[in-house]
């Protein structure tokens, strides 16, 4: 009977043990490895001519995605399935059907990958609480080569790597913002409806004194004089004959 008492006595010492004396490192733990942070980008500044055309900007994608257990209501459901549905060429029901056989465990499931401002616009004015809609960048030069090797470019992480965007890549990136996601026992990481988060702030855009008609017009006369000469390079220097 003795032996007996004491598995509850000991039981109880491991619970005091485990929630109070050593309750605070688990917790850590718990956090260190259940909790993680993904980055949210910030829109990177844009890079002007010396006349304001625009030759480096961003191109904006949207993503949709919603958590099943907070958009539990049928109706919610419905009103989001029929804008993707107007806008994707989809049927509704293909959408219902994603968030109703959702795993049990998913709190974020992606309805679709790139959807158009006008849905964006629509599923953002309905303000429902498990509707997840985010933004993600690309990087667009407008006149394609243009002045390619002053202007530069950057890498799938929006990071400058040649040229004027590698030179001011703090300034023209500036700060990204961070959002709370969670992992599962797999390691495999989820959005979730609520999570902390903080905003980016926007990259400072880039006036330089590069002209782009005359740079088009110089190129062009580069590549018909190399050419035509059999060249393997060529150069050209523009000058005002007013200053020299």
């Amino acid at each position: 009977l003795g032996l007996l008492l004491l598995i509850p006595v000991a039981i109880l010492v491991q619970l005091v043990r485990v929630g109070y004396l050593q309750g605070e490192g688990y917790r850590e733990l718990w956090s260190s490895q259940a909790i993680s942070t993904l980055e949210i980008q910030a829109e990177r500044g844009h890079i002007f001519d010396e006349n304001g055309a625009l030759l480096a900007s961003n191109r904006v994608t949207f993503k949709g995605a919603a958590d099943p257990y907070s958009l539990g209501n049928r109706e919610e459901i419905n009103q989001v399935a029929d804008i993707l549905s107007r806008y994707s060429g989809r049927s509704a029901q293909h959408y219902r059907n994603a968030m109703s056989r959702s795993s049990t465990r998913s709190r974020y499931v992606v309805l679709h990958r790139n959807i158009s401002v006008e849905a964006y616009e629509e599923l953002a004015a309905l303000g429902l609480r498990g509707l997840i809609l985010e933004e993600e960048y690309r990087r667009l030069y407008n006149f394609e080569t243009l002045a390619a090797h002053v202007i530069g470019f950057v890498n799938h992480n929006l990071d400058g790597m040649a040229g004027l965007e590698k030179q001011y890549n703090e300034i023209l990136k500036w700060q990204h913002g961070e959002q709370q996601v969670r992992k599962d026992r797999h390691n495999k990481v989820f959005a979730y409806v609520g999570a902390p988060k903080s905003q980016p702030e926007q990259g400072y855009s880039l006036h330089t004194t590069i002209n782009s008609q005359i740079q088009s017009i110089v190129e062009d006369e580069l590549i018909s004089g190399i050419g035509r000469h059999k060249a393997l390079k060529g150069t050209a220097i523009i000058m005002n004959p007013k200053t020299g």
